[in-house]
């Protein structure tokens, strides 16, 4: 792939899924009360402190090392895997004391569900970092656009 043809996947891509999640924030701001836009903000802006340590640099890792072995890649994997699996059990374990420091019954379930969720990022991390390293963003692009077609159907 040409280096023009990849920067405008990337392009693409990234300012696609801007767009989908202005669009998705709209959807959501007009389903739901302001109280529970209130609940899920506070909920959100909680769960995302915890994004920068689920990946701990290791996309970026499969990304730029020059031999990548089934060895070290087998160690990424089980290193997300961890990270996925430690961060869901403190959201578990956070959820109780959140939702009543909050008075907010509802961030309980809320946290529940992003903490079940949060277990699906692994697979999908590890293969958006290959297909960077590989330079394949014109399947990424495809990919991403796929999951967002399937995701508001």
């Amino acid at each position: 792939m040409s280096l023009r043809r990849a920067v405008v996947y990337a392009y693409l891509d990234r300012y696609a899924s801007y767009f989908v999640m202005f669009v998705s924030s709209v959807v959501t701001a007009r389903l739901l009360t302001p109280e529970e836009i209130g609940v899920f903000s506070v909920t959100m802006v909680l769960v995302g402190f915890l994004g920068p340590f689920r990946d701990l640099g290791a996309s970026q890792y499969v990304i730029q090392t020059r031999d990548l072995s089934p060895g070290a890649l087998r160690a990424v994997w089980a290193v997300q895997i961890g990270m996925a699996v430690l961060l869901a059990l403190l959201l578990l374990a956070a959820r109780g004391p959140v939702a009543a420091f909050y008075r907010a019954p509802q961030i309980e379930t809320i946290m529940l569900l992003l903490a079940v969720s949060s277990m699906l990022l692994p697979p999908s991390a590890m293969v958006s970092a290959w297909l960077s390293r590989e330079m394949a963003f014109g399947r990424l692009a495809l990919i991403r656009f796929g999951e967002i077609g399937r995701a508001h159907v």
